[in-house]
């Protein structure tokens, strides 16, 4: 969340320029990602963004995601951020999509243990008493409210369904003792798969690794502002 956050730019929505009906959202990564490079450099030698000729204005056709060259067929991805963009216009359809939205994350939500739905209702400020269906009940009211709807799906979504693995994205299971081994520098992970890849018939396994482990791991840039202790384990 924290390189989420300093990723972010000061564009007012009204400034984003909607695409043309028959733009798919696929861009050239290599182009892009060139670009944005050009413009770092560049930073260097102008006093401030403004000046700087180089400069990236994202847009529909000018933004794309970072995929590795080994882990993507071709320079040619898709860009769906600009169909987070509001509309002055919401459809039958798109209606009928919040709705299917907010029941798949009640179907989730039942199908938790009363303690987690109970953690969910203190993390979004709303009474935590009660059983398991008033908790279930209080939370779809409040995803009713459109304005705070984002941040029901993020910290419902968020809390219920973690794609790292194992270890929730760490290198190793947070004991006291790995932790304390990890800031002496002195914990040692085996990942064999990172110089053979692994003989595994798992169709989740990565194509290059064959290994269908998910780890979310700092880089040297933010290691410094990490907080949980735990989070020695991801760098």
């Amino acid at each position: 969340m924290d390189l989420h956050k300093k990723g972010v730019f000061s564009m007012s929505v009204s400034d984003l320029k909607e695409p043309p009906p028959e733009f798919r959202g696929e861009v050239n990564i290599e182009d892009i990602w060139k670009s944005v490079n050009l413009e770092m450099i560049a930073q260097g030698f102008v006093s401030s963004q403004t000046k700087n000729p180089f400069a990236v204005q994202p847009n529909y056709s000018r933004w794309a995601p970072w995929i590795g060259h080994k882990t993507r067929m071709d320079h040619s991805v898709l860009n769906t951020e600009f169909a987070k963009v509001a509309t002055s216009k919401v459809t039958s359809a798109e209606a009928q999509m919040i709705s299917v939205s907010e029941d798949r994350l009640v179907d989730e939500l039942m199908k938790q243990k009363v303690g987690v739905v109970r953690k969910l209702c203190k993390a979004c400020n709303i009474d935590s008493k009660g059983s398991c269906m008033d908790l279930i009940s209080r939370l779809r009211a409040e995803m009713q409210n459109r304005q705070s709807y984002d941040k029901m799906f993020q910290k419902t979504w968020g809390a219920l369904a973690i794609p790292f693995h194992p270890h929730e994205g760490r290198l190793a299971e947070p004991t006291p003792e790995n932790i304390s081994s990890a800031n002496q520098g002195k914990l040692k992970v085996s990942l064999p798969w990172l110089f053979e890849k692994t003989d595994s018939s798992n169709a989740k396994g990565h194509p290059i690794t064959g290994s269908s482990e998910q780890y979310v791991l700092y880089d040297k840039l933010h290691e410094s502002n990490t907080k949980d202790p735990q989070d020695v384990l991801k760098m």
